[in-house]
C-alpha cells in the first residue's frame, strides 16, 4: 500500500479485514460470511433543498445535474414525471413520460432513471438539448428489441429534446423511442443510464428475475452473451459511432468487447450483474462504479471492466454461489479473471445497495477521491431506514458514514447518490409515510438545536420547526443516536432536550 493510499483510507480511523483472511473449508455455506462494517471517523450532515416532494407526493429516483450553469437539476420520479428544481427549492414539470400502457409500483416499476447528453449545451452536437428517460410499461406495449413478446413488462429509454423557446421544458413531439427491452418477471430490471467521455451510453440491465432457492435459476444468463440479461451494454443513442442497430435508433459502437464474437449480443459491454443499480463515472479517473445487489447474502460494489466477467451467478461478491441453497461459501477453486468487488457488505449491515459517485466537489475536502455510496433500506437494526457509506476505490473496504445527529440509519429509503454540477453530492430518497426528499450532503456543524426543517430535516436555522419537533415528540423514548435526542442521548425526549432548542434560539448555521 502506497503512501498515498494510507493517507486516504486513514481518514475514516480503521482498517477493514479482508474477505481472503476468513476463508473457511466449502463444506458448508456461510452464515456470516463478514464482519459488521465499521463506521468512519467522517461525520457528514445533511440538508434539506426542497419540501416540494411532499405534497402531493413524489418518489424522486434520480438526479442528473443540467450542464449549463443555471444550477438546475432534472429529476426523475417513480410516478413518471420528470422535474425541474432550481436553486431556490421550487420544481416545474419538465415532462411527464407516462401513457396508456405506463406501469408504476415503487417496489419495482416506474421511472428509475434519467440522463442529459454530454452534448446538451453545444449546438453543434448532435447531442444538443437531449435529455434520455428510463420507464417501465405493460408487456406488449410496443416490439421489444430484446425479450419475448409475451414478457409481462418492459423498459424502455426514450429521447426528448428541450423546447427552443422555453429550457424548462421539452417538446413532447420530438420523444423518440430509443431501446424496448422485454422483461420476463417483474424484478433485476434495466436500472440505469450513464455516458462516457466519448458520448456513448452505458445502460444496466439486470438478470431478469429472483427466483427461490433450488428452482430454475434465470441468473444463468448473466453467463451467457448471446443474451443481453444480466450485462452492461454500451451505445451511441444518437447514432453516430459505430454501426447501426437492428431497429435503426442507435448505433453500436464498433470496438465494443464482443463486437466481432459469433453469437453474442454486440451492444455487450461487461456481464455477469444480478441486480445491477446505479453506475456512475469518475470525472477523474474514469473508472465506472456499478452496484449489484445480491441474492441472500452479499451486497458488492464493483468496477466496470470491459469485456469483464463480474461475476454472477457463479460467484456473489467475492463468495462462491451455492445454487442449491443459495448460500454463499469461500471458493475452493477461485476462478481466473472474474472482476472482483472493491466493497462488499453481508445483510446484517444492509440489503440493496445504491452505487454512488467518487468526491470532486470542494464542500468535503475530507472525502475527495473516495466513493459515497449508499443500501437503499436495510441498516443493521432496521429494514425501513437508508445508510449512507463510503469506501477508497484504491484500497477497496465498506465503511458506514454516520450522519450528524442520526447516525449511520437514516429515516428515508435511499434512490440514489448524485451530483450537482460543482461535484456537490445529493441524495434522492423516500420517507416511510410516501414524502419525496432531496439532501444534500454538507460538512457536519456544530448547530445544536437544528432538528427539522423544510423536508423533515435539518435547515441551518433554529427555530419554530424545531421547538415543535421537540415538544410533539415530548416524553418519547428514542433509540440512541436520534436527532431529537439534543441534550445527553439519554433516550427520552424531556426539558434537557427543550432547553438546548431554547438556549440556541435563532442561531444558523454555516
Amino acid at each position: 500500500m502506497t503512501n498515498a493510499m494510507r493517507a486516504i483510507n486513514s481518514v475514516c480511523g480503521v482498517l477493514v479485514l479482508g474477505a481472503s483472511a476468513l476463508a473457511l473449508p466449502c463444506g458448508s455455506t456461510l452464515g456470516d460470511p463478514l464482519p459488521d462494517i465499521p463506521q468512519c471517523a467522517i461525520t457528514v450532515t445533511l440538508q434539506s433543498i426542497t419540501s416540494a416532494l411532499e405534497s402531493p407526493p413524489q418518489t424522486p429516483t434520480d438526479i442528473v445535474a443540467v450542464p449549463d450553469g443555471s444550477g438546475r437539476l432534472f429529476v426523475a420520479t417513480i410516478q413518471g414525471i420528470v422535474l425541474v428544481l432550481y436553486p431556490d427549492g421550487t420544481i416545474s414539470e419538465l415532462v411527464d413520460t407516462t401513457n396508456p400502457n405506463t406501469l408504476i409500483d415503487p417496489a419495482r416499476y416506474g421511472m428509475i432513471s434519467v440522463e442529459v447528453h454530454p452534448g446538451f449545451t453545444d449546438p453543434e452536437s448532435p447531442g444538443f438539448g437531449k435529455v434520455y428517460t428510463l420507464t417501465t410499461e405493460a408487456g406488449g406495449s410496443g416490439v421489444a428489441d430484446f425479450g419475448g413478446f409475451g414478457f409481462p413488462h418492459q423498459d424502455v429509454i426514450h429521447e426528448w429534446m428541450i423546447d427552443g423557446s422555453d429550457p424548462n421544458v421539452v417538446d413532447p413531439s420530438t420523444q423518440r423511442e430509443i431501446l424496448r427491452i422485454g422483461q420476463k418477471n417483474g424484478d433485476h430490471n434495466v436500472s440505469d443510464m450513464v455516458f462516457l467521455d466519448d458520448q456513448t451510453m452505458l445502460i444496466a440491465v439486470g438478470d431478469g428475475r429472483n427466483t427461490p432457492a433450488g428452482q430454475p435459476e434465470n441468473g444463468d444468463g448473466a453467463q451467457d452473451i448471446s443474451t443481453i440479461f444480466g450485462s452492461v451494454i454500451r451505445i451511441d443513442p444518437v447514432g453516430v459511432i459505430g454501426t447501426l442497430s437492428a431497429n435503426g435508433e442507435y448505433s453500436i459502437p464498433t470496438d465494443n468487447p464482443f463486437y466481432s464474437v459469433p453469437g453474442a449480443v454486440r451492444e455487450i459491454y461487461a456481464y455477469g450483474f444480478r441486480s445491477p443499480y446505479r453506475m456512475n463515472r469518475d470525472p477523474v479517473s474514469g473508472q465506472i462504479f456499478i452496484g449489484d445487489v445480491g441474492q441472500l447474502t452479499i451486497e458488492e460494489l464493483t468496477i466496470i471492466q470491459p469485456g469483464g466477467n463480474h461475476g454472477w451467478n457463479v460467484h456473489e461478491g467475492s463468495f462462491l454461489f451455492d445454487r442449491d441453497t443459495y448460500g454463499v461459501c469461500t471458493d475452493p477453486m477461485p476462478i481466473p479473471g472474474l472482476v472482483e468487488p472493491i466493497a462488499e457488505y453481508d445483510h446484517d449491515d444492509g440489503r440493496s445497495i445504491v452505487a454512488g459517485h467518487t468526491y470532486r466537489g470542494a464542500a468535503l475536502p475530507t472525502l475527495t477521491g473516495l466513493h459515497v455510496f449508499a443500501d437503499f433500506l436495510g441498516g443493521p437494526t432496521s429494514q425501513f431506514r437508508g445508510r449512507l457509506m463510503i469506501t477508497n476505490p484504491q484500497v477497496g473496504g465498506a465503511y458506514a458514514l454516520p450522519v450528524s445527529g442520526m447516525g449511520d440509519e437514516l429515516p428515508f429509503f435511499i434512490y440514489s447518490v448524485s451530483v450537482d454540477e460543482d461535484g456537490e453530492l445529493l441524495i434522492a430518497g423516500n420517507t416511510v409515510d410516501g414524502k419525496g426528499t432531496i439532501l444534500r450532503v454538507i460538512a457536519a456543524t456544530s448547530c445544536l438545536g437544528d432538528v427539522t426543517g423544510a423536508g423533515g430535516m435539518p435547515d441551518g436555522v433554529v427555530d419554530v420547526d424545531d421547538l415543535n419537533a421537540i415538544l410533539s415528540a415530548w416524553g418519547t423514548m428514542v433509540p440512541s443516536g436520534s436527532r431529537l435526542d439534543l441534550a445527553n442521548d439519554d433516550g427520552v425526549i424531556d426539558v434537557d432536550d427543550l432547553n438546548v432548542v431554547l438556549s440556541n434560539w435563532a442561531v444558523t448555521c454555516p
